[in-house]
């Protein structure tokens, strides 16, 4: 699908704005990272949704358990799930 036709779907919030996709061999901090950016979007208002697709449960459990901080001490419907 083009920018063209994709625009009235992603102003109906049917497609993404943006996409991130980070791959990389266990335990080199992908997790951290996009932690760090999912916490910084949401102290400045600039997320609506996301979706966490992590490879199993455990890496899921991994993400709920790290997700909240001091400065973050809340995330209602983190929608942080497994293709597994």
């Amino acid at each position: 699908m083009n920018a063209k036709a994709s625009q009235p779907l992603r102003q109906t919030g049917f497609l993404p704005a943006e996409v991130t996709v980070l791959t990389g061999p266990a335990r080199c901090g992908k997790s951290t990272q996009l932690l760090e950016i999912y916490r910084r979007s949401l102290a400045g208002g600039g997320l609506r949704s996301t979706l966490w697709l992590a490879p199993t449960h455990r890496a899921v459990s991994d993400v709920l358990g790290r997700l909240l901080t001091p400065d973050m001490p809340a995330c209602f419907s983190p929608g942080v799930t497994t293709f597994e």
